[in-house]
């Protein structure tokens, strides 16, 4: 563990000599640590092992692993782990629902979650296999979508939600992990609401953007919000670390098309 820590430290210490170390970085290796962390189960069967004669050179394999998860944190980089939004081969139900404004609560553990609204009549939601069948519960506007998670069945499920455009939606996050795309050119999603440890979101707009507010309460949050130029927006902040890339955007304290409310102890913002 040591040799891991030193490892790591040694990594941080070369990339700020070298003026690479920033917030990106930190992000990939807070995202990176938790996708890899059960890993240490591993060092640790291993160092008891290593403590019986005739198996003490699996300490070299210990050494070897903890040099790969070093680099792998550092480096690896956040690529996408969302399926297509049009996938194949897995299963789906239609969730009827006749209001014009519908709240969608997700609770899940762990969640890899991927959202588009279409020119489509019906809510639909496409889910890994019937072993990983959510339960959805529905009542007149509010729709609930969770899961009683089996660690055994693995660690993140992946859900994809189809939303007609022609209604006004509210949706919450409740999970320790939630990795999230949204993709609304239409502007149908009024608010997304996160309770979370750790939230990265990816969402897209390139229509004509209404309103969309953003709440997360998280330990660490990390948004790309892919909007068309100008678009209007605001925050409010309170957090340790806050980090954010605008470009091309106007801030509007008055009529914010985007409006931002970040409780976090990290955030990091890019929005262009």
């Amino acid at each position: 563990m040591r040799a891991i820590i030193g490892l790591l430290i040694l990594l941080i210490g070369v990339l700020l000599l070298t003026g690479f170390f920033n917030t990106g970085i930190l992000f990939r290796m807070i995202f990176n640590f938790f996708r890899l962390w059960p890993i240490f189960f591993v060092f640790i069967g291993i160092s008891i092992l290593s403590s019986i004669k005739g198996l003490r050179w699996m300490k070299y394999v210990n050494y070897l692993l903890g040099i790969f998860f070093a680099i792998y944190i550092v480096f690896m980089p956040l690529e996408s782990r969302f399926f297509d939004f049009n996938s194949e081969n897995r299963n789906f139900e239609i969730l009827n629902t006749e209001s014009k404004n519908v709240d969608i609560d997700i609770d899940y553990p762990s969640v890899v979650l991927a959202i588009e609204v279409k020119d489509i009549d019906q809510i639909s939601i496409e889910y890994d296999s019937d072993d990983l069948k959510p339960d959805i519960k529905i009542l007149n506007d509010k729709i609930k979508i969770d899961y009683d998670d089996n660690f055994l069945k693995g660690t993140n499920r992946y859900i994809t939600l189809v939303l007609p455009k022609d209604k006004n939606y509210k949706i919450d996050i409740d999970s320790a992990y939630a990795d999230l795309r949204v993709k609304d050119n239409y502007s149908s999603i009024n608010e997304i609401h996160f309770d979370t440890a750790i939230t990265r979101l990816y969402y897209e707009n390139q229509g004509d953007m209404k309103y969309l507010k953003l709440i997360s309460n998280s330990a660490i949050f990390k948004a790309d919000i892919d909007v068309l130029e100008n678009t209007r927006y605001d925050y409010n902040k309170s957090t340790a670390i806050f980090t954010r890339n605008i470009n091309g955007m106007n801030r509007d304290r008055d009529m914010p098309q985007l409006y931002l409310d970040i409780n976090t102890a990290i955030s990091n913002i890019d929005i262009y």
